[in-house]
């Protein structure tokens, strides 16, 4: 019974996340690209990214969700990379995301928890600018940690997590 109430509160939050980035995606970006929200897709098999001028054969993963941005213009393909979590985040999560950022140089990648960092994390994030460090995944862009309010789908606060 407990791992069914688990599996709707990750249901439910990942619907609420979906409801934000539509609103989030389409304000930032709506007039100047197309904007396509994949969930739990591999971004090699979608027929977007096959069509792009960049070899996106190679990002044989699937991230919780990717929003795929085609510039109204041009064409030109860019994505946003976003990690879901009901519990704190780890290490081994930050690493993953960073390594999936460096294959598919996102223009933003976000991690969303409904309970912000571990502790063990965010000592160790805190101590003398590892957040950057540990953040970073080229070219100054950074990886945002952001605490998530799913009762009513936005950021939770004004202020990310990380990086400071």
């Amino acid at each position: 019974m407990v791992v069914f109430e688990m599996a709707i509160k990750k249901k439910e939050f990942e619907d609420s996340v979906t409801r934000w980035l539509e609103n989030h995606t389409q304000k930032k970006y709506g007039k100047t690209h197309d904007v396509k929200i994949l969930h739990r897709s591999y971004l090699a098999k979608d027929e977007v990214l096959k069509k792009s001028k960049y070899n996106h054969s190679n990002l044989l993963f699937a991230p919780h969700f990717t929003v795929v941005l085609t510039r109204k213009k041009d064409g030109e393909v860019t994505l946003i990379l976003v990690a879901v979590y009901t519990k704190t985040i780890a290490l081994k999560e930050i690493g993953e995301l960073k390594l999936y950022c460096r294959m598919a140089n996102p223009v933003e990648a976000l991690m969303l928890s409904t309970d912000g960092l571990s502790s063990p994390v965010e000592t160790m994030l805190l101590s003398k600018g590892r957040d950057k460090t540990a953040l970073e995944y080229g070219n100054g862009k950074f990886i945002e940690i952001w605490r998530f309010d799913a009762v009513n789908d936005k950021l939770d606060g004004t202020n990310r997590i990380m990086p400071l």
